[in-house]
């Protein structure tokens, strides 16, 4: 079964925050929202709008907001 865009997207929040031993509400205030919203999109309920996810990627340093939802464990086709 495919692995969708909000699961790898909250798996990497979630193993963001752990790793850094940050709590739901750290990682909220860091990045001006809610603890619910946090919640949301750990639990893949829901993602960051795009502006969060630009917030997101300063945050973890990661290259571009889109890689949030990529899974990189799957080759891309040639010619994608």
């Amino acid at each position: 079964m495919p692995v969708s865009n909000k699961t790898i997207a909250s798996d990497r929040l979630s193993k963001y925050a752990s790793r850094r031993g940050m709590t739901q509400e750290k990682l909220a205030s860091i990045l001006g929202v809610t603890q619910e919203t946090i919640s949301r999109w750990m639990s893949g309920s829901s993602t960051p709008r795009l502006e969060m996810a630009v917030k997101i990627q300063d945050l973890t340093k990661r290259v571009h907001p889109k890689d949030w939802f990529k899974d990189v464990t799957k080759k891309e086709p040639k010619g994608a």
